[in-house]
């Protein structure tokens, strides 16, 4: 009897002790914390913002006219949310162009029936001039000397690099085209080199330069060094005087690496999972933080920053138990922000990169507002960061919070609309539930 009344006593305090934090979760629960987080994450300045939203559960087209660009407005960020109750992986295409995989990447370029009916020179010349008119020139400080990038990450992370990236990335792509190729480094230049009726061509897709021989087939390093008259047909001063200072020096290094020799594709993809009521937001003029792996910190000239939108609410039956929650995207993630009202009384979140190492983030807490820039690693050969934990410890008092992720792409890459008629496409193959939305405002009070 008398145990019976212990564990009754027991379970009377485990109760008012759960329903004291349930108390705490709903009063942290009241306060939107959106108020504030544009000047906490210095988001650029809209005002009258303009939508066009469509919703989709289902896969389909839609085709509509867009008259905005007509109203003195200029796009402003396209976001997709995620409205199920279970986890969604959009994949949609505006226009024709879907840049998520190697495979799509030829699909956009490639439209109607140009893959049946073009020869292997159209199809590389096409594709030469495609990666030149959508990648910039610029220095890329997220090179990894040690591995090489891969066209969809070119293309949607960063979209800009040096000529290696460019090379590297046509004889990639090229492969898409069962085309054997591979990549030639001079002293100051990269190019590439494709096979085809049985001789290898060269093409620089960095610059958009082929030159033919007088059978007006394109012609190979080999026939440009045997006859530097060719030269002469490259039309812009600046590139001629590279071309014929790297091949009068004639110290080129042939890079047979099978990765590029062979013709066997491999069909690389850039997607990301969205869990319900979760929104990623694509901003097409944002230019804040960006990754760099050297000591090397200089401003690209050409990128932009998109944010993840993670709800996270404590569930109150794991109140006596940790929660982790993992935050993931394709992109590489540059900052993390929290706001909530009293946030710093109660914080008692932990943060991770790798489940295992476990930073208290305290210190970074200030003004209703956790800030996470500097926990990303950046500069000295660092790695780019796809994902992050963070962990509720026990007895925790924090209810739904708002997790803001910071992450950079290429702003090429950012699905939009364009005057006129336009087409959606929804593949979504489970029938999720997703909205998509284009936002627009006022070019003059469009600021950072």
């Amino acid at each position: 009897m008398i145990m019976k009344k212990k564990y009754f006593f027991l379970l009377i305090a485990f109760l008012f002790v759960a329903n004291f934090y349930l108390l705490i979760i709903k009063y942290n629960q009241k306060h939107d914390e959106n108020n504030n987080i544009n000047k906490i994450i210095n988001l650029p300045v809209c005002k009258n913002i303009t939508n066009k939203k469509f919703v989709s559960n289902y896969d389909e087209k839609i085709e509509f006219l867009n008259n905005l660009g007509g109203q003195n407005l200029s796009p402003f960020y396209f976001s997709i949310k995620n409205i199920d109750n279970k986890k969604a992986s959009p994949s949609i295409i505006v226009n024709n162009k879907n840049w998520s995989s190697e495979k799509t990447i030829i699909e956009t370029i490639f439209k109607n029936n140009d893959l049946a009916t073009l020869s292997e020179e159209e199809k590389i010349k096409k594709l030469t001039e495609y990666i030149y008119k959508n990648i910039y020139y610029l220095y890329p400080g997220y090179r990894n000397p040690e591995k090489l990038i891969k066209p969809v990450d070119l293309f949607n992370l960063f979209g800009y690099g040096y000529c290696s990236e460019f090379a590297q990335t046509l004889a990639l792509l090229a492969k898409q085209l069962n085309l054997n190729s591979r990549v030639i480094f001079f002293d100051k230049h990269v190019v590439t080199e494709i096979y085809y009726q049985n001789n290898w061509h060269m093409f620089d897709s960095n610059r958009n330069i082929f030159l033919k021989k007088n059978n007006g087939q394109i012609a190979n390093i080999k026939n440009i060094n045997n006859n530097l008259n060719l030269l002469e047909q490259i039309k812009k001063d600046g590139d001629k005087k590279l071309y014929q200072e790297i091949f009068t020096k004639k110290n080129i290094i042939e890079i047979n690496n099978p990765e590029f020799t062979s013709n066997n594709p491999v069909n690389e993809k850039i997607s990301y999972n969205l869990k319900p009521n979760e929104e990623i937001r694509f901003y097409y003029d944002w230019q804040d933080k960006w990754f760099y792996r050297n000591n090397n910190k200089k401003q690209p000239e050409y990128f932009t920053n998109g944010l993840l939108i993670t709800p996270i609410k404590r569930k109150v039956r794991n109140i006596l138990k940790e929660q982790i929650v993992s935050i993931q995207l394709p992109y590489p993630i540059l900052a993390s922000y929290i706001q909530q009202t009293d946030i710093c009384k109660h914080n008692q979140l932990l943060f991770s990169l790798n489940k295992k190492d476990w930073i208290d983030v305290e210190k970074y807490c200030q003004d209703n507002s956790l800030t996470l820039t500097n926990i990303f690693p950046l500069g000295d050969k660092a790695k780019i960061t796809n994902q992050y934990f963070l962990k509720f410890p026990r007895f925790s008092s924090l209810g739904e919070i708002r997790v803001y992720t910071q992450f950079q792409l290429a702003p090429q890459s950012i699905l939009s609309l364009q005057k006129g008629n336009n087409i959606i496409e929804f593949k979504n193959n489970k029938k999720e539930k997703t909205i998509l939305d284009f936002v627009y405002c006022k070019k003059e009070q469009n600021q950072q």
